[in-house]
């Protein structure tokens, strides 16, 4: 399987495990007290324009001065809470972007053998934001770690660097080839989406961040990732299981798995025959990846 698929599945398991982690939950409900506490104290007549401006001014660093209605020191108070709490939620949960998709949904798909352009159409325009910003995150990284000293355009053929040495290797090579290039291209041509001056060796340490760059470096930083194969009929088989569990009100694993069996079509997923132990076991699983926010190995 090419990169862009695996990276596509893997971005989407981990989204629908962190949807449903219980400390992203509540992140999510203070969250939304928040908007709940900002239009209980605005006047009504500016509802629409906060509803639009409201998501961006929560992630924003404008200050108070910048919006168009001006803002009462208790709204100023609730954006500046709401920002908090949105850094401390991409700081526990970062790259989460791509909403919670029905379990019963996720499992037709499986069964119908559709999940991959099931995939495709979910995720496709979502998924490019997150693969830049990983790409510039890790630019900046490396970037602390090898610091010019001086201007780059002082002396045409040469400047010095100054390399901080609690990097580790990688990252400060990184760091020395995107300044070495940022001598010999202009800026424009640097992060420039159509030109083809830049080497394939700084593609990756620029803001053009291939997506099997991404793959790997979420691997380097989880490395027991299960990228050749994530089982995803397995994984919504135990995503299944984990949301009628939690959510019908039948707490009882095996009364639930009864159930999974009578589902039209289940049998083409190969799990039919399974004793009810594999069942439960891929249920304790999934229990386990949500609660780690992470895509963990069902084996």
């Amino acid at each position: 399987m090419a990169y862009d698929d695996r990276l596509s599945e893997y971005l989407f398991w981990r989204s629908q495990y962190v949807a449903r982690n219980s400390i992203f939950l509540e992140m999510e409900r203070r969250a939304q007290e928040v908007v709940d506490s900002f239009f209980s104290n605005t006047p009504e007549n500016q509802d629409g324009y906060w509803i639009a401006a409201l998501p961006g001014a929560l992630e924003a660093d404008e200050g108070r001065e910048d919006y168009y209605y001006s803002l009462s020191e208790k709204q100023w108070a609730i954006i500046l809470e709401g920002r908090e709490l949105e850094k401390e939620k991409k700081r526990v949960f970062p790259f989460s972007i791509e909403p919670l998709v029905d379990h019963d949904l996720i499992l037709h798909e499986c069964i119908k053998g559709s999940f991959a352009s099931f995939l495709g159409k979910q995720i496709i325009t979502t998924q490019k934001g997150c693969i830049q910003r990983i790409g510039i995150e890790r630019l900046d990284t490396c970037r602390d770690f090898v610091i010019p000293l001086g201007e780059l355009g002082a002396d045409p053929d040469t400047f010095d660097l100054r390399i901080n040495v609690h990097g580790n290797i990688e990252q400060i090579l990184e760091g020395v080839r995107f300044w070495y290039w940022s001598k010999k291209l202009p800026t424009s041509e640097l992060f420039c989406e159509e030109t083809n001056c830049i080497p394939e060796e700084l593609k990756v340490s620029s803001a053009k961040y291939s997506r099997g760059a991404a793959l790997k470096q979420f691997q380097k930083n989880s490395p027991n990732i299960p990228i050749k194969n994530f089982h995803t009929d397995a994984r919504a088989v135990g995503l299944w299981l984990f949301e009628e569990v939690s959510l019908s009100g039948v707490k009882n694993v095996a009364k639930q798995i009864r159930r999974l069996k009578k589902v039209e079509g289940f049998d083409r997923l190969g799990f039919g025959e399974s004793e009810f132990d594999v069942l439960r076991r891929l249920y304790n699983k999934t229990c386990s990846c949500i609660s780690a926010g992470e895509v963990l190995p069902l084996s």
